[in-house]
């Protein structure tokens, strides 16, 4: 097996690093540097060489990181504000990601199920069968799409559908699916369909009504 260094080095892994960085720097609640993005794009061969080089050689290090003002809509006075950033440079993003691709997928595999934001990217997916039954497909990690952390869209309506599931469990054992919303019923259904290991345990009833302790502790456990 190759060494750490010899992965997150590999050429193909440098490249997957620099067009996840690429596609993440759009214009939006960020500050991006188009110049250092431009001038590192424009010598891409040579700045992923000599990258590579630094990271295995161990002479790699961070630039300063700039603090920056970010600005903030104003408040209810109408005074302007601004929220605390830091930018990096494209060169140590592009290092970082490198590192990611090798061991996010690790680290991510211990993250528990009911962990929404920030999460690695991997693709999902409704099947149905002859029957009309449902399944939940939940892809490999895979570089090809360009994204490093799944997309908002994939992260929030689940995180919604789990709140208000786990609520009901709590509160009537959902004894009273009739008050779900549709995208909720099917959120449950498709949650019993699942691997145990890869459900979200607290939209169940009976991770409430267990008797073995208080479900806030084990809440407060997990």
């Amino acid at each position: 097996m190759r060494s750490f260094l010899d992965q997150v080095c590999d050429e193909l892994n440098m490249r997957w690093a620099w067009e996840k960085v690429k596609r993440a720097s759009v214009p939006g609640d960020i500050w991006i540097d188009e110049a250092d993005l431009a001038s590192f794009e424009v010598h891409l061969g040579r700045e992923l060489h000599s990258l590579s080089d630094d990271l295995c050689s161990g002479r790699f290090r961070m630039s300063p990181i700039r603090p920056m003002a970010f600005p903030k809509n104003p408040d209810g006075d109408g005074n302007p504000r601004v929220r605390q950033y830091f930018h990096f440079t494209i060169r140590d993003q592009v290092a970082w990601t490198a590192v990611v691709n090798v061991l996010g997928r690790h680290v991510d595999t211990k993250m528990p199920v009911w962990s929404y934001g920030n999460r690695l990217f991997r693709s999902t997916w409704i099947e149905e069968d002859s029957h009309g039954k449902k399944t939940r497909k939940i892809g490999p990690y895979r570089h090809s799409s360009g994204r490093i952390y799944r997309p908002f869209q994939q992260a929030w309506p689940l995180f919604r559908r789990h709140i208000a599931l786990a609520v009901s469990a709590a509160a009537t054992g959902q004894s009273k699916a009739d008050n779900l919303e549709n995208d909720e019923r099917d959120e449950l259904e498709l949650q019993y369909q699942m691997h145990r290991a890869d459900r979200c345990p607290f939209v169940f009833p009976d991770y409430w009504n267990s008797s073995e302790t208080d479900p806030r502790e084990r809440l407060i456990k997990s």
